[in-house]
Formats: C-alpha cells, sequence, structure tokens
C-alpha cells in the first residue's frame, strides 16, 4: 500500500544558515526486495515540456529578471517573472546523470547484486497528477504553480536474469537567483531544488513494484542575486541533502 498517495510530505531539516532547506518525500510505496537489480540510466522528465521553467522540470541554472508581470491563468491572476531564463542546461543535466547514477547505485549495492543497463527505446515518462488546495510556502516558494505528484507506468523493455529493474527519473535540478515562480505571490530569494523518481520494475512483467519521490528543496535566507560561487553553495548544499536522504528511501530494501 502507497505510504502517502495525497503527496503529504516528510521534511528533514537541512543546516540552521538556511530560511527554508528541506528533503521533501512527495510520494512513495513500500520497497521491494530483491537478490539482482538493474540500473537503468538517469531520463530526464524535461524533454516534453516546452518551456520547462514554467512546467517545474527545469534543469539548468534560472535567471530571473524584470520584476514581475500579473497573468490571467485557469486558476485566475498569477505572478510570475517578466524574465526567466534557462542557463548551463547541458551542463546540469551531464552533472545531475552522474550524481543519479553514482548516488543510487552506491545505495543499492547495499540490497543486491547491481548491473548497469540502457533501455532502448527510453521508458514512457510517469503520469504527473496536479495537487489541490494551499500549502505552508505558498507564494515564497522556489517552484511553479501546480504542484504535481508523479505515478510510474508500466516498462516495455525488460533485461533479463533479473528480478528488479531500477530506473531514476530527474524530475527537475535547477539553482536560481531571486524571482517569482508562476503563482508564487511575493517571489523567492536565490535557492536550488533538486528532485528524483525512482521506479522499481517488476523484471518478469514490467509493472511498477514501489517507487519513491524525493526533493532536496532551499532557500537562501539573505542571497537574492548570489555570485557563481554563492550558487553553487547552494546546489551543492541541496545535492548534499538528498544525497543523505536516498539510502533511506530507496524503492528496495
Amino acid at each position: 500500500m502507497p505510504w502517502n498517495r495525497s503527496a503529504q510530505v516528510t521534511l528533514l531539516l537541512l543546516s540552521a544558515g538556511c530560511a527554508r532547506g528541506a528533503v521533501v518525500h512527495w510520494d512513495g510505496t513500500q520497497p521491494v526486495e530483491a537478490d539482482t537489480i538493474a540500473l537503468a540510466q538517469p531520463a530526464f522528465l524535461d524533454a516534453a515540456d516546452a518551456d520547462p521553467v514554467r512546467a517545474g522540470t527545469a534543469v539548468g541554472h534560472v535567471l530571473f529578471s524584470g520584476g514581475y508581470v500579473t497573468e490571467e491563468h485557469p486558476a485566475g491572476q498569477q505572478n510570475v517573472s517578466r524574465e526567466a531564463r534557462l542557463d548551463a542546461s547541458g551542463a546540469y543535466a551531464e552533472h545531475a546523470a552522474q550524481w543519479v547514477s553514482s548516488e543510487v547505485r552506491a545505495a543499492l549495492v547495499e540490497r543486491g547484486e547491481v548491473r548497469d543497463v540502457q533501455l532502448t527505446p527510453l521508458p514512457s515518462p510517469p503520469l504527473r497528477r496536479d495537487l489541490r488546495g494551499s500549502y505552508a510556502e505558498l507564494g515564497r516558494d522556489n517552484q511553479p504553480l501546480p504542484r504535481f505528484a508523479l505515478e510510474p507506468v508500466a516498462l516495455a523493455e525488460l533485461p533479463g536474469d533479473v528480478d528488479i529493474v531500477v530506473v531514476p527519473w530527474v524530475v527537475r535540478w535547477y539553482s536560481h537567483n531571486g524571482g517569482w515562480f508562476l503563482g508564487q505571490t511575493w517571489g523567492s530569494a536565490a535557492g536550488a531544488r533538486a528532485r528524483v523518481f525512482l521506479v522499481a520494475y517488476d523484471a518478469s512483467t514490467g509493472q511498477p513494484s514501489a517507487w519513491s519521490d524525493l526533493e532536496s528543496v532551499l532557500v537562501s535566507p539573505r542571497d537574492f542575486n548570489p555570485n557563481t560561487a554563492r550558487t553553487e553553495d547552494l546546489l551543492l548544499e541541496a545535492e548534499q541533502a538528498l544525497t543523505d536522504a536516498v539510502p533511506a528511501r530507496l524503492p528496495v530494501r
């Protein structure tokens, strides 16, 4: 049974130097047991989005400028930065893929025998489900609205001679200066987010057996236009929090 199908969150506070910092466990199921595990190359959720910053699937550095504007949307009038440029997407994607492969593999080898596989074609992306209602950081958060939960879909290609296939999805991986993500009324200071969706598939059927959706969230208490070094510090701190959280939240036990 799912731990939390309504996508409530578990918060693990980071350092006292952050105004807001947490690892968010969006949703998941009880982990499954496996002796042999195939680990697929990381896949990215942003490939299907024309504007990943507004879709909440950005990979790169988000540079806001020009203040904010108010736009009409189905949910009503929404504030958003006038300009939002996504820089260094390639470098961030390469780094995120390396991080996910390394950290998830290091945690999985404690559970069973792991071998790396390349799935072709890539697995179908998980389904998104928009979340309704208010939440604690609404208006000042460093993600766009609506928030969303994820659910995996069946896997087409099945590697042989393993019990479980683990597919890591990079949902988003970004740093940003101060600005307005879509729908956040007062805007956010500089920060970073890194979210991964880990799915364990039954290798005999291709059906998802278990999954875990983790995100590291960090917003600086004082930085609005950080320099490159400070931006890297924010992202590094977010990544370290995610590193610390992954072993306890794997979909395989």
